[in-house]
């Protein structure tokens, strides 16, 4: 019996790999990222993509609701203080990891019922379908991203992760990005 996981469609082999002068440059060099992120086995982080997707789900009804609530002209709270006087004072009164401390704010909202993603279908470059609004990003090539950039030396964060999939092709597509495209962006694939 065929395996989900052993190729990109069940039942349908690659027909056509390009591989690209810098891949192969790559691939005969000691570049450590390269051979971290290649060698990745994303199986054993599909528990994580599987929370990853659920959460993102979650949010993105969350942000939903709060804009058909602003929509539908529901009164907004006025809030006294300035950002900068917000930061002051939960900094000053909240200690961080302090168990006995109260939560800073409660979620008011009924729970409606959680998404549950099926294992199965998620593997790198499939993420979980999505009936309406955009397809989720790649969890994989995402995490490939911001650990490539770790092993480069950089700190994990967003601008740098971009700036690495921007500037250097070879990366993105050993993230599992696809090639650029100026109205999309690096789309995964």
């Amino acid at each position: 019996m065929l395996n989900i996981f052993d190729h990109p469609i069940p039942g349908q082999l690659e027909l056509i790999h390009v591989v690209e002068s810098d891949d192969v440059f790559l691939e005969e060099s000691d570049v450590i990222w390269f051979r971290v992120l290649r060698d990745l086995d994303w199986r054993l982080l599909l528990d994580a993509a599987v929370q990853y997707y659920e959460a993102l789900w979650q949010f993105n009804r969350d942000q939903s609701q709060e804009q058909s609530r602003k929509r539908d002209g529901a009164p907004l709270e006025p809030n006294p203080e300035t950002r900068e006087q917000a930061r002051q004072r939960l900094l000053q009164s909240r200690c961080t990891l302090d168990p006995s401390q109260p939560i800073l704010a409660a979620n008011d909202t009924v729970p409606l019922e959680p998404i549950h993603v099926n294992p199965e279908t998620i593997r790198p470059g499939h993420p979980p379908l999505r009936l309406s609004g955009r397809a989720p990003k790649d969890f994989f090539a995402m995490l490939k991203a911001f650990l490539g950039v770790m092993i480069m030396g950089r700190p994990g964060e967003p601008e740098f992760a971009s700036a690495e999939l921007t500037n250097n092709p070879a990366f993105a597509r050993t993230c599992g990005f696809t090639l650029y495209d100026a109205e999309r962006g690096y789309l995964s694939c």
